[in-house]
């Protein structure tokens, strides 16, 4: 009887309240894999940087719920090649995404993210004699996994969910393998997909 007592206090609780919107400013890496980023760089790590926006449109349940989101994410580098040769790289990509989010407590989410992307990338090379550079626009898909861990509880009181928090994510895009020519010189194939991590600030309510 005393179980039963406990069963019925414990869903005439209320539900905790989850939070309508998410936005996120993370720093991180990209890892490209593609022998061509050897015309570029030796390494193949990446400074990147995103900033997006979720709307969790959609609650499935007290700890669960379906969003939509924008991002919009930035990764290049400086190096030389050859020498002499200085060489710049620039992705800059638009991102629109499916999101899902389980609060797996009050304080910790599992965030799951898919979607398309629309990139920009530019490379340029320069030497002594002549500047080359090329830009290319490209179509690909991208997708994430990661945690958020919450500075703050939920208020049972105002059903209030705003807080600052930290997220980290494991990330990959995948985009159609690129033929680089500028000035009617070829500068090799590339493949821009790979995978990454972002880390930093997230802030919902």
């Amino acid at each position: 009887m005393k179980y039963f007592l406990y069963l019925i206090i414990l869903l005439s609780q209320p539900a905790q309240a989850q939070p309508d919107w998410r936005l996120s400013l993370r720093t991180g890496q990209s890892l490209y894999l593609d022998a061509g980023y050897g015309l570029v760089t030796d390494s193949p790590l990446h400074s990147s940087g995103e900033v997006s926006l979720d709307y969790l449109a959609l609650p499935l349940s007290s700890k669960s719920s379906l969003g939509l989101g924008a991002a919009y994410h930035v990764s290049g580098l400086d190096g030389s090649v050859y020498g002499d040769v200085e060489t710049r790289l620039m992705l800059r990509s638009a991102r629109a995404h499916a999101l899902y989010r389980w609060a797996a407590s009050d304080s910790l989410a599992v965030i799951g993210r898919v979607g398309a992307a629309h990139r920009t990338t530019r490379m340029t090379l320069i030497d002594l004699s002549r500047e080359l550079d090329v830009e290319v626009d490209h179509w690909g898909v991208h997708g994430g996994l990661g945690v958020d861990y919450l500075f703050g509880e939920p208020s049972p009181v105002d059903m209030d969910q705003s807080c600052l928090g930290l997220s980290l994510e494991l990330t990959y895009s995948h985009f159609a393998p690129l033929d680089l020519t500028a000035g009617g010189t070829p500068l090799g194939a590339l493949d821009p997909s790979g995978p990454g991590w972002l880390m930093g600030l997230t802030y919902v309510w």
